[in-house]
């Protein structure tokens, strides 16, 4: 199906998009950060709040492939020494929180965001397709120090629909970053995990003022009668 424009009601205003030049970004939805057992449960955090995108993410994924589009994964990974945090002074070693939660909990190490480890690994529910693409990062947003952009002009991409985990740090980074590079950043409210209410709607003003647009999943695959 070719040269597939859709209008999508989004804030701050309805956007016309072409399917044949949209990529769905899914950003950091790792057993590390959502599931049961992973270091974020074991740390505190409700992982249960954030699998309620698991569904719409894997609609969104099924709909784009569905339209010869591939889905790319971004992972944040680190070697078991942290070496991608840089030198030893470096501010990355003192705000790292998977740095933090590793040395406070050594025994997690399965359960981290070391690269190998289960707790690194794509949840299974969403797991990518053998066409998909991975792209591993070791900062918040997914375009530093990777070949994303690379990746997205590859794939003549224009348009980006951003999911995952979470809104107001990776998502945010990543999308920010998108806008800066010249693509049109779509906010998926519905995909996109926060952990407060007051975060979620801070990063929605956010986007729909400076960086992007918002709307939601249904509309989305309404639109594309999905």
């Amino acid at each position: 199906m070719k040269n597939m424009k859709i209008f999508l009601s989004a804030k701050p205003a309805p956007l016309e998009i072409d399917i044949d030049r949209t990529t769905l970004i899914v950003i950091d939805v790792q057993n590390c950060t959502v599931a049961d057992g992973g270091m974020w449960h074991l740390a505190g955090a409700n992982v249960s709040q954030f699998r309620t995108i698991i569904n719409p993410v894997k609609k969104l994924s099924h709909a784009l492939r569905d339209r010869g589009r591939r889905v790319v994964y971004i992972t944040h990974c680190y070697s078991p020494d942290f070496r991608e945090l840089g030198e030893p002074d470096s501010v990355l070693w003192e705000r790292s929180s998977a740095h933090i939660s590793y040395n406070e909990h050594p025994e997690w190490r399965e359960k981290s965001l070391i690269r190998g480890t289960w707790g690194s690994e794509i949840l299974e529910d969403i797991k990518p397709e053998p066409d998909d693409i991975i792209v591993e990062k070791s900062r918040y947003s997914g375009f530093c120090g990777t070949n994303l952009d690379t990746i997205l002009r590859s794939l003549n991409t224009r348009y980006l629909l951003f999911v995952g985990i979470l809104a107001h740090i990776c998502v945010e980074a990543t999308l920010r970053d998108a806008f800066s590079y010249g693509y049109y950043p779509v906010y998926v409210s519905d995909a996109v995990a926060a952990p407060t209410e007051t975060v979620e709607q801070a990063t929605i003003a956010t986007v729909s003022t400076a960086y992007g647009w918002v709307t939601n999943s249904k509309i989305i695959l309404d639109t594309l009668n999905v």
